[in-house]
């Protein structure tokens, strides 16, 4: 498993982190099954309420890689507490929007320090 998945401490919490800056294509869905693996680990330990940080900034996206994202929060959106997204821009704000209606916990930030924050106090 790569770097891009992790599990970080951040006051006291912890919090399923997933990098996605400067990614697209093969590369992008590879983060995507690396994300899923991980989160069925988690929740095979018997965590939940997970608090999910993920960084878009700058990757590149299509209709694969967002009809993952959907299927992921279709599938997991009941052990999601909440989410926080940093990066969105552009023609992802609609994306963002879609997850939302899944992942009702769900707030964008620009800055990763700020996300972090209103995770570890949801």
């Amino acid at each position: 498993m790569s770097d891009r998945v992790k599990l970080i401490q951040y006051k006291g919490k912890e919090i399923l982190f997933v990098d996605y800056r400067n990614l697209g294509g093969e590369d992008y869905l590879r983060v995507i099954s690396e994300f899923r693996d991980k989160l069925r680990a988690e929740l095979s330990m018997g965590k939940d309420n997970i608090l999910y940080l993920v960084d878009i900034t700058d990757s590149v996206t299509g209709n694969e890689q967002y009809r993952m994202q959907i299927d992921l929060a279709r599938d997991f959106h009941k052990n999601i507490k909440a989410v926080a997204v940093i990066g969105v821009e552009g023609f992802k704000r609609f994306f963002v929007n879609i997850a939302s209606r899944i992942l009702t916990n769900m707030q964008v930030f620009n800055d990763e320090v700020q996300a972090k924050d209103w995770l570890v106090n949801q």
